[in-house]
């Protein structure tokens, strides 16, 4: 190797040194100096992660392999399959936040939708808002939940009597079986306070007619008591139910 060619390597290094020394101490001062600034047209990135000075996560941004599972009571992160955001308190833990999910392309049906929630403290969602397709069947709706004060989210999320209703649900052979179950289900959270639908309020049906739209009032065991809908042949309905689900009063009757 000759003199010359020596130089200029030497050169190189030092210039690559300098300019490490330079970025480290930016970064030292982006770091301590919180009013440095930065300005981008275009940011590409699996996961953006916001931070509390504590360095307990705010809110992240991710991908559907980035994207973490909930983070309740300092539980370790897991991916949660869909792309969202999800918002939490200054304690790092979750409370709520905002999913996009669709089908692989090619799958034989549709199935996903939007889902927007907000969580209680130490509990799981109290209100949400999704819009859902599976394959023709659409549903569009905001749900208000009762959640106790006195369990947390641990006691409350996966009780051990879920387990055996997941199972039945999951071997089920229809959508009517699954939603049976799904009413069983229910009604036993309801009775043992882990939770309570109290109000639905939305459209559902056959993406390729006119869907039901209706507001329901429900009780502590997510029964359905009154119901305001209109039908897919467009007639109003007004029905009181009692907890059988049987129509005892109807405005609709009185109508006809």
């Amino acid at each position: 190797m000759n003199i010359k060619n020596l130089g200029n390597g030497v050169a190189v290094v030092a210039i690559a040194i300098a300019g490490g020394l330079a970025g480290g101490a930016l970064q030292q001062r982006a770091h301590a100096d919180s009013t440095v600034n930065a300005t981008f047209n275009t940011i590409n990135a699996k996961r953006i992660n916001l931070v509390e000075d504590n360095g307990k996560p705010a809110l992240v941004l991710g991908s559907s392999t980035t994207l973490p599972n909930a983070n309740v009571f300092g539980r370790p992160e897991s991916p949660r399959g869909v792309p969202g955001i999800i918002f939490y308190n200054q304690r790092g833990d979750e409370t709520g936040g905002l999913i996009f999910s669709a089908s692989d392309e090619g799958a034989e049906a549709v199935d996903g939708g939007v889902h927007l929630s907000f969580d209680q403290v130490d509990q799981n969602q109290t209100i949400f808002m999704n819009t859902w397709r599976n394959g023709d069947f659409v549903r569009t709706a905001l749900r208000v939940m009762d959640r106790p004060t006195d369990m947390d989210i641990r006691q409350t999320n996966r009780p051990p009597e879920y387990e055996a209703y997941r199972e039945r649900m999951r071997a089920a052979k229809t959508d009517e079986e699954r939603e049976r179950l799904q009413r069983e289900w229910n009604i036993l959270a309801g009775e043992k306070r882990y939770f309570a639908e109290r109000i639905f309020l939305g459209s559902e049906g056959d993406g390729t007619s006119t869907r039901t739209a209706m507001l329901e009032i429900k009780d502590s065991r997510s029964r359905p008591r009154i119901r305001l809908s209109v039908d897919e042949s467009d007639q109003p309905r007004i029905e009181v139910l009692d907890e059988n689900g049987r129509v005892v009063r109807s405005l609709s009757d009185e109508i006809d």
